[in-house]
């Protein structure tokens, strides 16, 4: 059972246990779809170590017994290194919070890693639940993808996604302000505006409420500390989140 405190629980995840590999899913019936240059973990919280790993050492380096939670989040680089480890917090806490739907719930995060070279590596993290009991998350399941270079220079860029009515944005409006960050649905929305767009035409193209463009606005205006579209436009371009 997890504990209620659920800070504390996540700081207890990040540890240095070794992996525990010999287990079901290194049987010949388990197929676990891996794309190149991508690496996969599964994370058992109740044994709180990694019981599934493949493709560390083509994407890392690092060969499958060395992979632990602990040496992922301190192989970050330091201008990430805060914003990702806040955005897994409160991603983790988030998830403690389900009840069910729990497949349809993940968190996307653009990141920078050293690999065993000391080389820094462009990645995007994609996490999400990989397996539950009696409605209690029991494994999680991430996947870390390569990329050439980061998509908005040194702006922090996430994407969450869960059910239509889910609060799931809303979870993470605090790290995304002050580590100066934005979403996907965020530059969604400023590169409508950047074509001029109004409200309903945005709406419209993006398939959501007047009022959830709206929204999205306010919130970009709030972090960026901007009074109206064109200085949001305008600024989007000056750091770099438009190209």
């Amino acid at each position: 059972m997890l504990p209620n405190d659920s800070t504390n629980f996540f700081s207890s995840l990040v540890s240095d246990k070794p992996p525990i590999i010999n287990n079901e899913y290194r049987q010949p019936s388990f197929l676990l779809h891996r794309f190149p240059n991508e690496a996969v973990y599964i994370y058992s919280l109740e044994k709180q170590t990694m019981v599934y790993l493949s493709g560390w050492e083509e994407l890392l380096g690092f060969e499958e017994h060395e992979i632990t939670l602990n040496l992922l989040m301190n192989l970050t680089i330091p201008e990430f290194k805060d914003f990702c480890s806040e955005m897994n917090r409160k991603a983790f806490n988030f998830a403690l919070s389900l009840r069910d739907k729990f497949n349809e719930y993940s968190c996307l995060i653009e990141t920078k890693k050293f690999n065993k070279k000391g080389q820094v590596i462009n990645l995007l993290e994609n996490a999400g639940i990989f397996k539950t009991e009696n409605g209690k998350i029991t494994e999680i399941i991430a996947k870390y993808q390569r990329i050439k270079s980061g998509r908005i220079n040194n702006i922090r860029y996430y994407e969450a996604y869960g059910p239509e009515n889910s609060n799931i944005d809303e979870v993470f409006e605090e790290v995304l302000t002050d580590h100066l960050a934005i979403s996907g649905k965020e530059r969604e929305v400023l590169q409508m505006a950047a074509k001029g767009m109004g409200i309903k035409e945005m709406a419209d193209r993006a398939g959501v409420s007047h009022s959830a463009i709206e929204k999205r606005l306010m919130v970009l205006y709030k972090r960026f500390r901007v009074s109206n579209n064109s200085h949001l436009i305008s600024y989007a371009y000056e750091i770099g989140i438009l190209p």
